[in-house]
């Protein structure tokens, strides 16, 4: 909900900043909801911002009765694409950032969660609302796979080896940066000089000395 409100009032500021105020009100007095902010600004469906606020507005429209845990999984790539999204826009269109430069923690990352069968699901909600539920994390997750570019969905994947060396962090800017395609990050690292767990108390007080 929160995620829907942000950006309607975000686009219906940039709609009067460029349509003046009478444009975002309808013939019967109420304001526009976000679908017809969306129309008027990104102009094209296949527009893949317009197609990420999409997504997280039909999971907003059924939390109404149904909201389970287990979509959290499934959506959480489309809403870090989101939150990246709104921040590039609002920047774009204002100047302007929209949190203090020390408001760093956006968002945490959901990464190598498993995804519930329908089985697991049934067991847990019984089988009427488990298929449902399994249903539309399969259409999620089909979304992501048929549209994996950033400004729809951050799929982040990793494997963590224990290195050590200035260039063993893989930022999130390096996976935008490959517009989409896949990054694939494998460096090999020589573990023999690397202080053991009860070694590294030691090694930090000899430097304290």
């Amino acid at each position: 909900m929160l995620y829907c409100t942000a950006w309607e009032q975000l686009l219906k500021g940039r709609l009067i900043q460029d349509r003046g105020e009478d444009f975002i009100f309808r013939k019967d007095g109420r304001t526009k909801g976000l679908v017809e902010c969306c129309e008027a600004e990104f102009k094209k469906k296949s527009h893949r911002v317009w197609k990420n606020i999409d997504a997280i507005a039909e999971l907003r429209n059924m939390s109404t009765h149904l909201i389970m845990p287990e979509l959290g999984i499934a959506y959480s790539p489309l809403f870090q694409a989101g939150v990246i999204n709104f921040l590039k826009t609002y920047t774009t269109w204002t100047g302007k950032e929209p949190l203090p430069a020390h408001a760093v923690g956006l968002l945490t990352l959901t990464t190598g969660a498993k995804t519930p069968t329908a089985v697991d699901l049934s067991l847990k909600y019984g089988k009427e609302i488990g298929v449902q539920v399994a249903a539309i994390i399969n259409q999620v997750n089909y979304q992501v796979e048929a549209d994996p570019h950033p400004e729809f969905a951050i799929v982040v994947r990793h494997q963590t080896r224990f290195g050590s060396g200035p260039d063993v962090d893989f930022t999130l800017d390096e996976l935008l940066a490959t517009d989409g395609e896949v990054a694939i990050i494998e460096k090999a690292r020589d573990a023999s000089g690397d202080l053991l767990p009860g070694q590294v108390v030691e090694a930090v007080n000899g430097m304290l000395d």
